[in-house]
């Protein structure tokens, strides 16, 4: 099939047609890759969001924005494992398969709305992190500061994020409808798995009729609120791991004096775990909000069907970046700050010296 009208050369057209055709198998390999990754993730997102949530750690400012973005990432992951689940226990049926039920329609709605803003609520924590942490190291001797330091500050940031996605996020969902066909769903005749005049309630999730002249509009402009959303953050990213990385050195001038050496040494593996975590953001986050956008500009455009596809199909692939990336914070924090290998060590009934970096009892010894 062309996918790319005449208003292309056709030599054009046949390297466009040839790149749609491997972008789709390329995207096919990557969903299984992001199922893959995702079931190893959820695992490993528990165990961190359990870590996180240990009393030790969870009464701080900055932990409580890595909860988080773990909670955001465990349920962006979710989606992909159930997915999964239901694909692979659809494939064991040999013959005809029934339509979902209507709680599994609601289930897979509900999970995707869900998904779609907290994917976008990671995004932005990882960017109120690395600030937080900015301000804290610059201003952290003025009395307003004090406010950032606060663990119920972090919970209605968090709140707050995912609220507004929420609402952006039921822009475009907000137009669908679950639909019930009245004639219902009925296997074929030659279907033997089934009794005769066998009949189930067949639920569909469609576009609302009543606004069946606003659709396309509503789609265009949730894509480019979404893409705007998805392409701001990467932009943060490179200038807040710069302002970081001058202020850790500047800090490290500055309260090398003032601090002992535990709490200096707590002080930089925090910041670089910080300053980790903005890198991994950006290098994942950037190519997808480019495609996002992209996608959102060409939505509507009558030449641009083929390449609709292809942008499209070139988001999955970026996807498993995402995924890859939601799946690997726990890594980073138990690679990068002693307080969270001590709590992972006290967990399975290990000691470790009060003596060194271990001393202080949070992910960040500033917030």
């Amino acid at each position: 099939m062309d996918y790319f009208d005449e208003t292309y050369p056709e030599d054009i057209r046949d390297f466009l047609n040839s790149l749609l055709k491997k972008a789709l198998g390329w995207a096919r390999a990557a969903s299984t890759v992001q199922i893959i990754t995702s079931c190893i993730g959820c695992f490993l997102n528990v165990f961190h969001v359990f870590i996180l949530f240990r009393k030790e750690l969870r009464s701080h400012a900055t932990n409580i924005l890595i909860i988080g973005i773990a909670i955001s990432d465990f349920v962006y992951l979710l989606y992909y494992v159930d997915g999964a689940t239901w694909d692979w226990l659809k494939s064991g049926v040999p013959q005809d398969i029934p339509p979902d039920s209507l709680i599994h329609q609601i289930w897979t709605w509900v999970l995707f709305i869900f998904k779609d803003a907290l994917r976008r609520v990671s995004s932005w924590l990882g960017v109120f992190l690395a600030l937080t942490r900015y301000l804290v190291i610059k201003f952290g001797t003025k009395t307003w500061i004090k406010v950032l330091m606060k663990p119920e500050t972090s919970w209605k940031l968090f709140f707050s994020t995912f609220f507004f996605s929420l609402v952006v996020t039921m822009i475009n969902q907000g137009r669908y409808t679950i639909m019930e066909y009245k004639k219902g769903w009925k296997p074929d005749e030659s279907c033997a798995m089934f009794p005769p005049n066998t009949t189930y309630p067949y639920f569909e999730r469609v576009q609302n009729p009543i606004l069946d002249n606003y659709h396309l509009k509503i789609s265009q402009k949730f894509l480019l609120i979404d893409g705007f959303l998805k392409i701001t953050p990467p932009i943060f990213y490179p200038f807040l791991a710069v302002g970081l990385i001058l202020q850790l050195m500047k800090a490290r001038d500055g309260r090398r004096i003032l601090m002992r050496k535990d709490e200096e040494h707590e002080m930089l593996h925090i910041t670089r775990l910080i300053i980790c975590m903005t890198i991994a953001y950006f290098l994942a986050e950037t190519p997808v909000g480019i495609s996002y956008f992209c996608l959102s500009v060409l939505i509507g455009d009558e030449h641009g069907y083929g390449l609709q596809f292809l942008v499209n199909y070139i988001t999955i692939i970026l996807n498993t970046f995402l995924v890859i990336h939601s799946s690997i914070h726990c890594f980073f924090c138990f690679f990068l700050s002693s307080e969270y290998r001590k709590t992972i060590g006290s967990l399975f009934g290990c000691t470790t010296s009060r003596n060194g970096v271990g001393s202080s009892r949070n992910l960040s010894t500033s917030s």
